[in-house]
């Protein structure tokens, strides 16, 4: 398809995919073993659970183990705690909506939102599961940069959900 952005690329994707299990991986992840031995063998035999997540080992720019904990629903008005690379049902999907195409940035925050909204189940798997590489360019880097487009994508996040979101830079909002 033309480039119509992540979003869209996602959706795609879904959509064509054959599995009711869905674990997005950018091209800055790379999966470690949790995930693959524990976390898709948990949502297998839990059947009610609709997301599964867990710690995140930076490397690049930044070393750190980022550990989420579990969802907190206050927690996610103010910072999105759940990273895209995160095992979740078909179905949670289709049901939120999908990846909103119209967002350039902080689709899958949206996603998680609209997952709490419809009162997700979900998991949280206290072990690296992935890994992220940090750059300084990144895309989200890139949108945190453009000061003028964070605004107005939280502005859209907050009318969306009817929330009180959090922007992720400082200054008047």
């Amino acid at each position: 398809q033309e480039n119509a952005g992540l979003a869209a690329a996602r959706n795609t994707g879904i959509r064509a995919a054959l599995a009711d299990l869905i674990l997005p991986l950018d091209d800055d992840n790379r999966l470690l073993a949790p995930y693959l031995q524990h976390g898709l063998a948990y949502m297998l035999d839990n059947p009610s659970v609709d997301l599964l997540y867990g710690d995140r080992m930076d490397f690049g720019a930044r070393h750190q183990r980022y550990q989420p904990g579990p969802l907190e629903s206050q927690q996610l008005i103010v910072m999105n705690r759940i990273d895209a690379c995160a095992l979740f049902r078909r179905s949670l999907w289709r049901d939120c909506g999908g990846y909103d195409e119209q967002l350039t940035a902080l689709e899958d925050w949206d996603l998680w939102l609209s997952a709490v909204k419809r009162g997700v189940q979900a998991l949280y798997l206290s072990q690296p599961c992935f890994e992220y590489r940090v750059r300084e360019n990144s895309m989200l880097q890139t949108h945190l940069s453009e000061s003028e487009h964070h605004r107005e994508t939280i502005a859209y996040l907050r009318r969306k959900h009817g929330l009180p979101i959090q922007s992720l830079i400082n200054g008047p909002q």
